[in-house]
């Protein structure tokens, strides 16, 4: 579930960066059972968390990366498929 303005409460909400954006990804756990985040087109994990409230994150550049729809989720056995993944997406910048 998203925390910040945007993206508040949304379950996998769509992550929108721009090219050449740093980008700070933070995973919070809020059920108490194992999870991590995984964005493959990044080659970007974090580590596991599975206690309530324990954050773990990661800090990548989008560099060039063609605009598109990136997926992420959750590595742990069948959190996927139950629909844990979303999309980052890699916009444009408007002029």
């Amino acid at each position: 579930m998203g925390i910040g303005v945007e993206i508040d409460g949304v379950i996998n909400p769509d992550l929108i960066v721009h090219p050449g954006d740093a980008v700070r990804l933070i995973l919070l756990n809020g059920d108490g059972m194992l999870h991590d985040l995984f964005l493959p087109d990044f080659n970007m994990k974090t580590s596991g968390v599975s206690k309530i409230n324990e954050r773990t994150k990661i800090i990548f550049e989008v560099g060039d990366m063609q605009p598109g729809a990136h997926v992420y989720y959750c590595t742990v056995p069948g959190h996927r498929q139950a629909g844990q993944e979303g999309k980052l997406i890699v916009e444009q910048m408007s002029e």
